[in-house]
């Protein structure tokens, strides 16, 4: 796999509000990409998985990652949902706190 942009959180964002969220440098208005109100390179947009280059038309996000479809549709099917195949916790390990699961309030 090819390395992925963190997902967006307070750790990742920066007061720059033209930063890429995969290399973190200013993103000027020829190169812009807007996706899911984030902000990307145009050769930035990549697939989290194989790492091929994606378009707005081609492309499926998921907490942060973007995948290109073939992947997304793959790793879904890999586990019938969207935690397990994705690298999240399941759903029902959030539950039993004995098998790493947070509580949830």
């Amino acid at each position: 796999p090819v390395a992925a942009s963190a997902p967006l959180t307070s750790a990742t964002m920066s007061t720059n509000p033209n930063q890429c969220l995969v290399c973190h440098k200013t993103v000027y208005l020829v190169e812009k990409l807007e996706a899911d109100g984030k902000l990307f390179h145009k050769n930035c947009f990549r697939c989290t998985e194989c790492g091929k280059a994606v378009s707005l038309g081609s492309y499926a996000a998921l907490e942060g990652k973007v995948f290109c479809k073939p992947h997304f549709k793959q790793l879904f099917k890999l586990k019938g949902n969207y935690n397990e195949g994705f690298g999240s916790v399941p759903h029902k390990y959030k539950w039993d706190h004995t098998k790493g699961g947070e509580p949830e309030c």
